[in-house]
């Protein structure tokens, strides 16, 4: 009888069927004609699109479930140990979500704003003296409320010198703020050809409306047409200025085209390209007082990165010779769309609709989402630690985050074996980019260094959030931005600091920085089981984690040295052998058909995934193969083998991958249908587990010698 017991026990998991553990494959398909649709075409039975959404995947579907813990946590009832900064987050999601309150304002909150811009009836606006931009005014709504204009500062590190940082002027393109999506919200309406007002024009227009009526100014309804019609004319040549051209820049103070420069020579340059105006920017005053509530110093010596001397040329004389009062609307209407959700429910509505009509929320887009996000403030930082201390003190085990730091050196072998295994890279190359993937920082979980509530607190310390006084709304946003600013300056001095929300589904490579996130909103199913016996975890998260580590040799990662500084050290005999081997990749995804559109893919613009996603595997399964003989070895459970088989690897890694509905993709992405289809066809052992003939016939042709010709069927780079 104790025999026949073992014998059931041992035999349990063969008595599991594949369909249990896989729900999503459909056995009626051939998995070598299309694995994606027989490991994924159940998957629209097993999870439909809910409601409200045009998409539905494994990544979505976490990040629901993850907002929805949050928004329990924010939404508890305070407790004697809350955090001082949670108490903060909480306070911040209650002013967002208190309609009542907000309604009650109306629009006061930001009344001294608009009677700067836009005056009371028969009163002459403050900025109706100006002649030329008025910088100074500009700088402080960055400093007070986070909005920019002509351009957008950041402080990063230095792209040429990694040991250092610099003030960034780059090109701002206008969108509105991320928190909503993790996407940016694109706002602008380029159809000129229309006879009638286009979105965003539409919508520029009932906000100015409103404004108007409670300011009482007389100017009219078509008035308030036109000049959104003008501003959205202004906003479209700022964020797409190709056709801007001024002729040769013929400055004799010389700064650099792309790369750093010191605020002196910066201004010797600007005062020559615009000698023409009287009243032009005066850069110090300009970053003093847009970092004022920073407490960054700024002096002649400071660091800037110019992105774009010609664009930012451009832009310079554009804003100085536009009217002054398109320069006051267009000020104007950065302000208020940015502003407007946040005031009453009528206002809020009107965003809510016209973020709905251009497909950026979904219908029904819940206003505790949205408050959410704003607490959180996606995809950067906002309160995103003291929300995340939270959410992994309830929901995330350390063992959890252990397994996950474990398995991501185990990748980081497995990389590296293959890249030792090139040959097609000769010596030097081949030990520095072993360098540099051994140097690559991986930070998993959440801040280490804001474990305990005293240091999170002591994070947020100059944070204020004013919830029920009179100004409550403007002062709230105000002591906001102010923070915010003042926290991500100081972000980018520490590598082993987090510059995005740990409270997002996904994982992130930053190459500036040589550094990887592995945020613990990711450390759950469907893509993490935490347990050390899931061989599934290589499979799924795990090719996601080696997909990052990839991403430091990708067409751009490989441009950076271990310090994520631009410097070249690849050596010319290696550098055109990988220019060769890309070239498969490229001509490879050109022959995918995208969607319902039957345009095919870009190969070279997605090019950097698809190498991601390529190299990724391989070294996932590297991992998975040395884990598991491991395991047999050791413990002799020969009778398992074919539980931990080659089969559920690959059935495992395309459920991260299944989808439902919406089937294009604009980033640079593949489809997920070739998430999986293009690696897996690069996959020698894929072939021979599934036994698809034509391609181990393939395989054994093209494999070995794929960097030769661009036109083989098999592409390997490591």
């Amino acid at each position: 009888m104790r025999l026949i017991v073992v014998t059931i026990f041992i035999q349990l998991p063969f008595l599991i069927r594949m369909d249990n553990l896989f729900p999503y494959v459909d056995y009626s398909k051939n998995p070598c004609d299309d694995f994606y649709t027989f490991a994924c075409g159940n998957f629209q039975n097993v999870h439909p699109v809910p409601e409200g959404y045009s998409i539905w995947d494994g990544f979505i579907r976490l990040q629901r479930e993850v907002d929805e813990r949050l928004k329990e946590l924010l939404e508890n009832e305070r407790s004697v140990g809350d955090s001082k900064s949670f108490v903060k987050a909480q306070d911040m999601y209650a002013a967002c979500i208190d309609t009542k309150t907000r309604d009650r304002r109306g629009i006061s909150p930001m009344l001294k704003v608009l009677e700067e811009i836009w005056p009371k009836k028969n009163e002459e606006s403050t900025m109706s003296k100006i002649t030329s931009a008025d910088w100074q005014r500009m700088a402080r709504f960055v400093a007070n409320y986070g909005v920019q204009f002509f351009f957008k500062l950041t402080v990063r590190t230095d792209m040429w010198n990694a040991t250092k940082t610099s003030i960034y002027i780059e090109h701002d393109d206008l969108t509105l703020p991320t928190a909503l999506l993790r996407q940016p919200v694109r706002i602008l309406d380029n159809d000129f050809s229309s006879r009638t007002d286009s979105t965003f024009i539409e919508y520029l227009s009932k906000i100015m409306i409103i404004l108007r009526d409670f300011t009482e100014s007389d100017i009219s309804d078509y008035e308030i047409s036109a000049k959104a019609r003008s501003i959205n004319e202004f906003m479209n040549v700022l964020a797409d200025p190709k056709e801007l051209n001024y002729g040769r820049d013929t400055a004799k103070t010389n700064i650099p085209n792309v790369g750093s420069t010191t605020l002196a020579k910066l201004q010797a340059w600007t005062d020559e390209v615009l000698d023409q105006f009287t009243d032009t920017i005066n850069w110090r005053t300009y970053l003093q007082i847009a970092f004022k509530k920073s407490r960054v110093k700024v002096n002649n010596d400071t660091q800037i990165f110019i992105t774009n001397r010609s664009l930012l040329r451009n832009l310079l004389i554009y804003a100085h010779e536009t009217g002054k009062e398109l320069l006051n609307d267009f000020v104007y209407s950065r302000m208020v769309t940015f502003m407007a959700p946040e005031l009453s429910s009528e206002m809020y509505n009107i965003s809510m609709d016209f973020y709905i009509n251009r497909g950026y929320v979904p219908p029904g887009y819940p206003t505790w989402k949205y408050c959410l996000h704003k607490v959180l403030d996606f995809p950067k930082i906002g309160l995103s630690f003291t929300v995340a201390q939270k959410y992994r003190e309830k929901y995330v085990s350390e063992e959890r985050i252990k397994r996950a730091q474990e398995m991501m050196e185990k990748l980081r072998d497995a990389l590296e074996e293959l890249i030792d295994e090139a040959e097609w890279m000769d010596d030097f190359t081949k030990n520095y980019a072993i360098y540099k993937l051994n140097s690559i920082l991986i930070l998993t979980g959440s801040p280490d260094y804001l474990k305990t509530e005293s240091q999170v607190d002591q994070y947020y310390r100059k944070l204020k959030i004013y919830r029920y006084d009179h100004f409550g709304n403007m002062n709230r946003l105000r002591s906001f931005s102010q923070w915010k600013n003042f926290a991500e300056l100081r972000t980018y001095r520490n590598r082993n600091s987090w510059t995005q929300s740990p409270l997002i589904v996904n994982a992130y490579y930053n190459g500036i920085n040589n550094r990887i996130l592995f945020p613990i909103s990711t450390m759950a199913e469907p893509f993490f089981s935490g347990n050390s016996g899931s061989f599934f975890d290589y499979a799924r998260i795990g090719s996601v984690m080696a997909h990052e580590l990839t991403h430091a040799f990708d067409s751009q990662g490989r441009l950076l040295d271990a310090e994520g500084s631009l410097k070249g050290w690849w050596s010319q005999s290696t550098e055109q052998v990988y220019a060769t081997k890309i070239k498969c990749f490229i001509k490879q995804y050109n022959q995918y058909i995208s969607g319902d559109s039957k345009a095919t893919i870009d190969g070279k613009y997605t090019l950097s995934e698809n190498i991601a996603d390529n190299v990724g595997l391989r070294a996932a399964f590297r991992a998975f193969t040395k884990e598991r003989n491991k395991l047999l070895a050791l413990y002799h459970w020969s009778r398992f083998n074919n539980f931990m088989s080659d089969k559920y690897f690959y059935l495992a890694f395309a459920s991260i991958w299944c989808h439902t509905g919406a089937t294009e993709h604009s980033d640079k992405h593949a489809p997920h249908k070739y998430r999986i289809l293009g690696p897996i066809q690069n996959m020698e052992n894929f072939a021979k587990t599934w036994q698809c003939y034509e391609m181990i016939s393939r395989s054994r042709t093209n494999a070995m010698n794929s960097w030769e010709r661009a036109d083989k069927d098999i592409c390997i780079l490591w």
